[in-house]
């Protein structure tokens, strides 16, 4: 169970509200909307999945309480089936895993959980990074301090995350510094979004929902070797890494 002390759902839109990119009126959710309206049905569908149900009860001006109900049968303790373990450096190619340590990568995400959740699995291979929440901090951000990589998501406030690539090219380009690769993070996950990242100066795209081995495809494709000067990226750029994942003002560093 779930609850909130926001503005509520009005009884009108409850029978909605779990359509997919279905969002209330802007006059109702405060005149400001954020994300495509995606999450509840993808939770729906996900409860589903499991032979369960989520409902909703709200009151306007009080509050919303969302309950999911989910069948499970205890497993038996007798069959050696444990937990499933995290991915360790064991996994991954041993060669990328030394060449991500102690890199600095900035993310630009206006969602605090997202935010978290990168620099959480990028913490883990002893990398740093710096977390900001809006396209103008990451301009500002991005020409402030050397990074070895930008992780940009499109739907930003203040700037998009077009808007503050090309603004952070143009600002490469006028000052002379390194060029730092950036990857898209995104749901936005049409042809045409990975065209218009092409456009302004984007490297490669992760779709989101990912999974952590999608993400380190791109993320290592994208980090130049220790030691090289040369802004080269190997591979063929704006190859989507999507699978099952699925993190101001903010100055999060870690």
């Amino acid at each position: 169970r779930s609850s909130d002390t926001g503005r509520g759902i009005p009884a009108t839109e409850r029978e909605h509200i779990f359509e997919a990119f279905y969002q209330l009126d802007a006059t109702t959710a405060g005149g400001i909307h954020s994300g495509l309206g995606l999450g509840l049905s993808i939770v729906r569908l996900l409860v589903q999945l499991m032979n369960g149900s989520v409902s909703l009860s709200a009151r306007p001006g009080g509050g919303t309480i969302f309950t999911v109900l989910v069948p499970f049968v205890a497993a038996p303790t007798d069959t050696g089936i444990g937990l499933a373990k995290p991915i360790t450096a064991a996994d991954l190619n041993r060669k990328d895993t030394e060449n991500r340590r102690g890199r600095i990568v900035l993310i630009v995400e206006d969602e605090a959980i997202n935010r978290l959740y990168i620099q959480r699995i990028l913490k883990e291979q002893g990398m740093k990074s710096t977390g900001v929440g809006d396209g103008e901090a990451a301009v500002t951000t991005a020409g402030n301090a050397e990074f070895d990589l930008i992780l940009m998501d499109l739907g930003l406030p203040k700037l998009s995350g077009l808007e503050a690539t090309r603004a952070i090219r143009q600002s490469e380009t006028a000052s002379g510094k390194k060029r730092t690769p950036i990857a898209a993070l995104t749901a936005n996950a049409y042809p045409q979004d990975k065209e218009e990242c092409t456009k302004v100066g984007m490297d490669d795209f992760i779709s989101k929902p990912f999974d952590e081995k999608a993400f380190w495809r791109v993320v290592d494709r994208l980090l130049r070797p220790k030691g090289d000067p040369s802004g080269g990226v190997s591979g063929d750029p704006l190859v989507s890494s999507s699978a099952d994942f699925t993190v101001s003002p903010s100055d999060d560093q870690d």
